[in-house]
């Protein structure tokens, strides 16, 4: 009761601070979300519904406070404004239960709507890596309870005991385990560019620690599509360094001396990957995928929010055997178990294409914020985060494809985290163009720490 009341006591402390700078109650918003303290706390927490408060005052703040010198909505948030329009106009004739359907449409529309009026307020450096920080803090705290638990052989598919007890978000198995790969290059990132907090080597050092505990917080998760996206990472960091032989050799020592400490239950799970015709479960994401190629020819707008639960799989037969494909989940139909077909199921070809269409763009401003700064003094940190969101998008959109995360909040983060960017180099260009013409402008972005420190406090 007494660490509640100090929790308690903190968030009211940033409320009232920050009800005039709306990036400090949006990253208070995105703090609770992925670390929802109301399910840990047995005291009066479980009954507020903290997140949607500080979102509420978020967009209040904002619109008091920052609307004028805010970003200004550009393609990407135009079109993710319609693909909210879209999720919820499939609603209205979906084929799952109403109840259903509008719960889960409560939470997908707060966290795409809620990012994406982060992304307007992201006009600085500073406030894009508050961002990364907040993510850090508020995901490697389950990473970190996951790993420990990985380290010492404990762990299970569905019976991992985490921070927070209950699959919420990001705490479900599939969905942790692919998050935590995905949460490597963001880590990186702040190891060599950290400039919020001191450079010190205990923050350093803490940085690396929780990239250690991120592959065993994936054996401790028994997912096989963390395993998928974490394989990604490691194939594109291989790529990626002049030391090839080095730690290939490395990365087979730490194999075969980490291979005795595996349980045979996750040897088990992580062999179907590859003998998928013979796991029922494995199976049967093949077969739920052919049957919503099949619903959505029949469907082409889509079904609405979990409208697998009509697709019967009792009829369906494994690939290699015949047997009857086994089922799971609400009015025994099997969920999409891929983003892609998730979509594709849920919210017809419209809404697949408006998503593709948002990735499309951000991959474009990535690889054009990658290339313009690259070799351009002062924008290291810019060259390397651009760098930095694009693996994590990758491996999280690879990982995806066997565990339907569509709706996520972590990927429509980054998302805003693009945009904010893309904002900052736009500003910089401009600033060196007027430079150039003779007038004077102050730099956009301040090294010295004091100065970071107040100006966080400003914008």
């Amino acid at each position: 009761m007494k660490v509640d009341l100090i929790y308690l006591a903190v968030l009211a402390g940033l409320f009232f601070y920050g009800f005039n700078i709306p990036f400090v109650l949006a990253m208070l918003y995105v703090f609770l979300d992925f670390l929802p303290y109301q399910h840990i706390s047995w005291w009066i927490f479980p009954a507020i519904p903290f997140p949607k408060i500080f979102a509420v005052a978020f967009f209040l703040s904002f619109f008091l406070f920052e609307l004028r010198k805010a970003v200004k909505p550009g393609a990407v948030q135009v079109l993710l404004a319609l693909f909210l329009v879209w999720i919820t106009l499939t609603c209205t004739w979906a084929v799952a239960p109403s109840a259903t359907v509008w719960s889960k449409w409560d939470w997908v529309f707060k966290s795409i709507f809620a990012a994406t009026f982060i992304s307007l307020v992201l006009t600085s450096r500073e406030r894009a890596e508050g961002l990364l920080w907040v993510i850090v803090f508020s995901i490697g705290a389950t990473i970190m309870v996951a790993g420990l638990k990985g380290l010492f052989g404990g762990g299970g598919y569905g019976s991992l005991r985490r921070l927070v007890p209950v699959e919420v978000g990001i705490t479900e198995s599939s969905t942790l385990g692919t998050v935590c790969a995905a949460m490597l290059p963001i880590i990186a990132y702040l190891v060599r560019h950290n400039t919020l907090l001191p450079q010190h080597y205990f923050v350093r050092w803490g940085l690396r620690g929780l990239m250690m505990l991120v592959p065993f917080a994936v054996v401790a998760t028994y997912a096989r599509s963390g395993l998928v996206a974490l394989g990604c990472w490691a194939a594109i960091a291989w790529l990626g360094t002049r030391h090839k032989l080095r730690w290939l050799a490395l990365g087979t020592v730490a194999l075969l001396v980490a291979s005795p400490y595996l349980s045979e239950s996750w040897l088990n799970r992580m062999n179907t990957i590859s003998n998928y015709e013979e796991e029922g479960s494995a199976a049967g994401r093949v077969a739920v995928w052919l049957w919503t190629i099949d619903f959505a020819s029949r469907n082409p707008l889509g079904g609405g929010f979990d409208s697998y639960v009509v697709n019967g799989l009792a009829g369906f037969k494994n690939l290699r055997d015949g047997a009857p494909v086994v089922t799971d989940g609400l009015a025994g139909g099997k969920a999409y178990h891929s983003i892609y077909f998730e979509l594709l199921g849920e919210q017809g070809y419209v809404g697949l294409a408006l998503y593709l269409l948002v990735h499309g763009l951000i991959v474009t401003k990535l690889l054009r914020l990658f290339w313009s700064t690259r070799g351009v003094p002062g924008m290291e940190w810019m060259h390397d985060l651009a760098y930095a969101i694009f693996v994590s998008m990758l491996v999280y959109h690879v990982g995806g494809a066997f565990v339907g995360i569509a709706y996520q909040a972590w990927t429509y983060l980054l998302i805003s985290l693009v945009l904010g960017l893309d904002h900052i180099a736009r500003q910089q260009t401009s600033g060196r163009r007027l430079s150039d013409r003779g007038y004077g402008t102050a730099p956009l972005v301040s090294q010295h720490p004091a100065v970071q420190g107040v100006e966080l406090g400003r914008q």
